[in-house]
């Protein structure tokens, strides 16, 4: 895998054959699969397309870095775009 490359807030460069939105399910916000959600997401670039990373509202990013678990009830999904 080629390093990644960590980019802000606009929309990358036309050419990208696939964008994966990882968006946290049952947070205080809704989320769309778009780099305008509110949660301003991160995006990752990749050889093969782009991770759009959205960031929760409710903090369970904070605690699955600080335990290594997941939150019972607070999940993840991938949307292609």
């Amino acid at each position: 895998m080629v390093p990644n490359q960590q980019v802000g807030g606009s929309s990358p460069s036309s050419g990208t054959k696939h964008m994966l939105h990882v968006i946290p399910v049952n947070d205080t916000i809704k989320h769309e699969a778009s780099f305008d959600c509110v949660c301003g997401p991160t995006q990752r670039v990749f050889a093969k397309g782009i991770m759009v990373k959205h960031h929760s509202m409710d903090g369970r990013e904070k605690v699955e870095r600080m335990t290594g678990e997941g939150v019972p009830g607070k999940t993840w999904r991938v949307v292609e775009d």
